[in-house]
């Protein structure tokens, strides 16, 4: 499943490692890293709950 996490960044929801609610950073399986923006935080939240 595809999320726009800022207007930079649209991702895969099922590549991503880890989520940082502090610094608003995902981390994916390959290293790499993206920002999310203030406004799609929460949402993107509610998406990894419902993903697991």
């Amino acid at each position: 499943m595809l999320f726009r996490c800022d207007k930079s960044y649209l991702v895969n929801l099922s590549n991503i490692a880890n989520y940082d609610s502090k610094t608003r950073s995902l981390k994916f399986v390959d290293g790499s890293e993206a920002k999310v923006s203030f406004r799609k935080s929460r949402e993107l939240v509610a998406k990894l709950k419902q993903m697991m």
